[in-house]
């Protein structure tokens, strides 16, 4: 998706269209500014994606083919930065070109034939499976997103009564009561509706009340942290595990959704956790820093498939590290060095 998203952009001008603002790039598309050739491909683009978006697992939040916003957002970022040094896609067909080498440098340092053979089982089962891993998450999300398509369809009677005002609030009652208020719409009322929502929603106010979720924690409500600790440490670093490597510095940019804020190639993308709506902002980094996650999190898989640093489990980073702030992400050791600080 996200390479798909990049050739996007390869259909607008950066001398005309990368020198305008977000606003008046997104007024254009709107205006059918674009060349033709563009809206084709974003047609083509919205039948493939257009079901997914961020946090898509969650039924309520928007798509991609509700509101095209988001897109418009990543194609201008994208805009900013590509040139000859900057190619997503010629940095994704190089590893794939250089990974039967690095296969081979380290297949030769295995002097056991047996073991020999077992690590060349194992790469070509990590290829065969890498073509397919995102499959079933992809028709996963696809039918959620016709399960909600249903059930705004259905759900359009009570909006249009009024006894609900927002569209949201749907998605707070349980199926069986949705389904109940369905079928006694002629009898209802918003009071006892809200009622309703009131009550099924009480849980989850209580959960998003949360200050934040521990990353851990027992059968005895225990907090297991992932502090980590070395007899070398320096006070202006964090350590955490290096699920791709590399070594980049550059600015932090600290964010907790993907359109909270213009986000510009080579910066350090520091986050909680990313799912497939970050995969561009992926392709544009310069590296990214996780608070949770491990070998097989969304953001470790695409780093390494576009071969960038990156460092997952470093507990309330996206609290310790400034936005702006100078950073470097030292993903072989698995440290982050904050630079403009003595402490």
């Amino acid at each position: 998706m996200g390479l798909d998203l990049y050739a996007l952009s390869k259909h607008l001008d950066k001398e005309v269209h990368g020198r305008q603002s977000q606003d008046e790039f997104y007024q254009d598309f709107l205006d059918k500014k674009f060349p033709e050739a563009f809206y084709q491909d974003f047609d083509l683009f919205l039948e493939k994606y257009g079901h997914r978006g961020e946090g898509e697992l969650d039924i309520e939040n928007e798509r991609y083919a509700e509101n095209p916003r988001p897109l418009l957002d990543q194609i201008y970022t994208s805009i900013q930065a590509y040139d000859e040094n900057h190619n997503p896609q010629k940095d994704y067909d190089d590893t794939n070109k250089h990974r039967p080498e690095t296969f081979k440098k380290l297949y030769d340092l295995i002097p056991n034939p047996k073991e020999a053979r077992a690590f060349e089982e194992a790469y070509q089962l990590t290829l065969n499976f890498l073509l397919y891993r995102e499959s079933p998450k992809y028709y996963i999300i696809l039918v959620i997103s016709k399960i909600k398509e249903i059930i705004m369809e259905r759900s359009a009677r009570l909006l249009e009564k009024n006894l609900i005002h927002d569209p949201h609030d749907i998605y707070k009652l349980t199926i069986d009561h949705l389904s109940q208020w369905l079928e006694q719409v002629d009898t209802a009322t918003p009071e006892r509706i809200a009622e309703q929502i009131k009550e099924d929603n009480a849980l989850k106010e209580q959960f998003d009340s949360w200050q934040k979720t521990p990353i851990f924690f027992d059968s005895r409500g225990r907090y297991l942290t992932s502090e980590r600790k070395r007899k070398d440490q320096k006070k202006n670093e964090l350590y955490g595990d290096s699920v791709s490597y590399g070594k980049v510095r550059g600015k932090a940019k600290v964010m907790n959704s993907v359109n909270e804020k213009e986000f510009y190639p080579g910066e350090i993308l520091i986050t909680k956790a990313t799912d497939p709506g970050w995969t561009p902002l992926i392709i544009n980094c310069g590296a990214i820093v996780l608070e949770i996650g491990g070998m097989l999190q969304h953001g470790a898989l695409v780093s390494r498939e576009f071969n960038k640093p990156c460092i997952v489990g470093i507990e309330n980073v996206t609290s310790l590290i400034k936005d702006g702030e100078e950073v470097e992400v030292d993903a072989i050791e698995g440290v982050v060095r904050l630079l403009d600080r003595t402490e």
